[in-house]
């Protein structure tokens, strides 16, 4: 049993695990490099891939040992992370009408009740 199992049976859809305790440097180079891959549409295991080629690429020879960069594993759904435009254009027009709703409803106030008039 794993710490990953428990986030697929709580809905999980992939999990990027390590399989032993890595460096906290290392790790946080290979994981900005793997979530700029995926920010560019890639597939989660060619990411991980590719940040795994960067670090090696990018670093110290004693830092080559497959200690550093080899325990990184991705489970589950493999598909790329896509970005849904229509939901941000849709999330921007609502919050617009709010806006434009809630200064038309202040100004009708405004000139219903002064404010020297109380």
């Amino acid at each position: 049993m794993s710490l990953a199992r428990s986030f697929f049976l709580s809905g999980a859809s992939s999990v990027i695990m390590t399989s032993w305790e890595i460096n906290d440097e290392v790790s946080a180079g290979i994981m900005s490099r793997f979530y700029f891959y995926l920010s560019k549409g890639k597939r989660k295991d060619d990411a991980l891939h590719l940040a795994k080629i960067d670090f090696l690429n990018n670093n110290l020879p004693s830092l080559m040992n497959p200690y550093y960069w080899a325990a990184y594993k991705e489970l589950g759904n493999n598909s790329p992370v896509t970005f849904n435009s229509n939901i941000v254009l849709f999330s921007a027009s609502v919050l617009l009408v709010i806006i434009a709703c809630t200064m038309i409803y202040y100004f009708r106030r405004r000139r219903i009740c002064p404010a020297d008039s109380l």
